[in-house]
């Protein structure tokens, strides 16, 4: 049983021998690795227990019981604990799929914290895993879809755990990240493999791997099936320009909770110099999903995305927001967790920072916003894209951000507005 301090956030990690050999992801946090079953918890409120009603409730002498609890019970992703009176309540929900919490002196509350088991799937339901040999974990094994050389009953060999915040997927049979095979942006696209790479000793907020609501992307480019994804079997996994949306229907395994921002896109708008001009005229929704954090590139042409999040502040002060776009964006935040009271603090018209994004110092910022620690505000981005190259990406400079200056508005700090909260 181990404990780590994170970011002044207790997390707790613990394994639990059982007499099993089978490797499975478990829930949305648990999962059966050989013969242990791993878990994490992490301390997320004090003095509060989630606004939802308990699925199950007991006196037991520790906390950890109180947590093997929820590991042993269908559905269960929380638990609230007080420890003076050693009572223990466990909940089917969390931070990702319903974040309401109630005042209750005495209590803390734990959930999974931002990391997910996971699989990776193609929309013909393959899976990705390592080329050759399935019982090999060797570093710079080069992943692929499909049955072929997948040993689908040694779990390992296809399960990651997904840290969100960070934007890592790291092997559990390997214990090592996946990344590029070479550096992007070169003439051929980099496959994705296990380890074995200079490129895989960096993340950053342009350099990780993100949900979106059309795959999974990495820099300004996603992941790829090799031969266009014909068939979504047997293919190379690369990291490509994501305008073939056959080839990079690549998702993380569904039993995960939404990712927190939700994004609805419309096709078929050509011709408007505004983002309120083509909003207006848009017709029939082409799709919805969901992104890890204000993220979006190289979809196609003649479209507008609207993407909505509550941004929980992490500092109370004054904050301000910039936004980096191609072509035409605008920016509203309200005044608390409804989209009623939004107001438009930023509008850009095809500033053109950088075609390949990321530009902190061309991108147009907001006027300060004042903003208080801890309280949800809504926050929604409208992008219009005519024609050629496109992207956004949105930053934020924290009231204490000094010479740090900007960073990004990653999803630590992002939840699902309330109508998408699972009941």
């Amino acid at each position: 049983m181990r404990y780590k301090i994170l970011h002044e956030i207790q997390r707790i990690f613990f394994s639990f021998l059982i007499y099993s050999h089978s490797t499975i992801v478990q829930g949305k946090r648990f999962l059966k690795r050989g013969s242990y079953e791993d878990a994490y918890f992490e301390l997320l409120h004090k003095d509060k227990v989630h606004g939802r009603s308990p699925a199950k409730s007991a006196v037991l002498p520790t906390r950890f019981d109180c947590m093997q609890l929820c590991k042993n019970s269908s559905g269960c992703l929380s638990i609230n604990w007080n420890e003076d009176e050693t009572k223990c309540e466990i909940v089917n929900y969390d931070r990702h799929n319903a974040p309401t919490y109630t005042d209750k002196p005495g209590w803390k509350h734990y959930d999974g914290g931002d990391q997910h088991y996971v699989v990776l799937k193609t929309w013909g339901g393959y899976v990705g895993c390592y080329r050759g040999d399935g019982n090999s974990c060797s570093l710079g094994r080069v992943l692929s879809t499909g049955t072929g050389g997948c040993n689908v009953n040694a779990g390992n060999k296809f399960t990651y755990e997904y840290n969100q915040a960070v934007g890592t997927l790291r092997s559990m049979c390997s214990n090592q990240n996946l990344c590029p095979s070479h550096d992007i942006g070169g003439d051929t696209n980099p496959n994705v493999q296990m380890g074995n790479s200079d490129q895989c000793n960096t993340f950053d907020a342009k350099r990780r791997f993100r949900r979106t609501h059309y795959g999974i992307s990495f820099h300004n480019y996603c992941m790829y099936m090799w031969g266009d994804g014909a068939t979504g079997a047997n293919q190379y996994l690369e990291l490509g320009r994501c305008t073939n949306h056959n080839a990079i229907k690549i998702m993380m395994d569904s039993s995960l909770a939404n990712a927190p921002v939700k994004t609805t896109l419309w096709e078929g708008i050509s011709n408007y110099d505004s983002v309120t001009d083509a909003y207006n005229s848009r017709g029939s929704i082409h799709s919805t999903g969901y992104s890890d954090g204000f993220v979006f590139q190289t979809w196609g042409d003649w479209y507008v995305v609207k993407m909505q999040a509550l941004f929980i502040a992490p500092e109370t002060g004054s904050y301000v927001f910039r936004v980096a776009v191609d072509d035409f964006a605008q920016l509203f935040l309200s005044s608390d967790a409804t989209e009623a009271n939004k107001v438009n603090i930023l509008e850009d018209n095809n500033n053109c920072p950088d075609a390949n994004g990321w530009d902190y110092t061309a991108a147009k910022d907001s006027n300060t916003v004042a903003l208080e620690k801890g309280k949800a505000y809504y926050i929604e981005v409208l992008l219009y894209e005519k024609d050629a190259d496109e992207y956004l990406q949105l930053f934020m400079k924290k009231p204490s951000a000094g010479e740090v200056g900007f960073e990004f508005v990653e999803t630590n700090y992002l939840r699902l507005i309330e109508s998408e909260w699972e009941t």
